[in-house]
């Protein structure tokens, strides 16, 4: 199913799947330089029909071949890189305050 969706997305890169006996009906994919996968839980399988099941796997590779993952990453990491700045710059001004003085 993989194998198939993978060329029609015009993503020509390894992917690997892996399901999970997890009852929950989830899917999600991760990806970085070295290694990229689709996880689907078997709850996914057991309430969805093939077809159903090969969109989702669709989707997946779609975050895959956006690298939504390396997004989300920057995303996440600008109010920590932000909050770093703001830190730094006070630490700064209380140094050249007392520098004045």
């Amino acid at each position: 199913m993989l194998e198939r969706v993978k060329p029609a997305s015009g993503y020509g890169r390894r992917v690997e799947l892996y399901v999970r006996g997890i009852d929950e009906p989830n899917a999600f994919a991760v990806g970085n330089v070295l290694k990229r996968a689709v996880v689907v839980h078997r709850g996914l399988i057991d309430v969805l029909d093939r077809d159903e099941v090969e969109a989702v796997i669709a989707h997946k590779v779609g975050h895959l071949k956006r690298n939504d993952n390396a997004y989300v990453l920057a995303a996440s990491l600008t109010p920590y890189l932000t909050f770093i700045a703001g830190g730094f710059t006070l630490l700064l001004r209380i140094a050249l305050a007392k520098s004045v003085k």
